[in-house]
């Protein structure tokens, strides 16, 4: 019973996809590039590419997730490098003081 319980609980956040920007855990669309891209790439005209991201990591800028709005630093920048500058969707928890989320999933988009 406990686990119907939890599977219906995960299949309501899936099927909410709730924006985190409103809430602490949430299904979301959004790339993961890195922090000087995502804040920057329009005005300096970055190479945004997965090349020119892992080399901004390599220089010491963080991953992010960037939803086109807001840059959420991811929790774990390490299992993030398989997936620079590609398109994702995520389940997440984010905490709002911080505005660093963990990721649960991942799937490309």
């Amino acid at each position: 019973m406990r686990n119907h319980f939890i599977h219906a609980i995960l299949v309501a956040i899936i099927v909410s996809a709730a924006p985190l920007a409103t809430a602490n855990d949430g299904l979301m669309d959004a790339i993961i590039t890195d922090s000087l891209c995502a804040a920057n790439h329009k005005s300096i005209r970055l190479s945004c590419d997965a090349t020119g991201v892992r080399s901004r990591i390599r220089a010491g800028t963080k991953y992010v997730l960037w939803d086109g709005r807001y840059a959420y630093v991811l929790s774990d920048q390490k299992a993030a490098d398989q997936w620079a500058a590609r398109k994702v969707r995520v389940l997440a928890t984010l905490d709002a003081k911080t505005r660093q989320v963990r990721i649960i999933s991942i799937v490309a988009r």
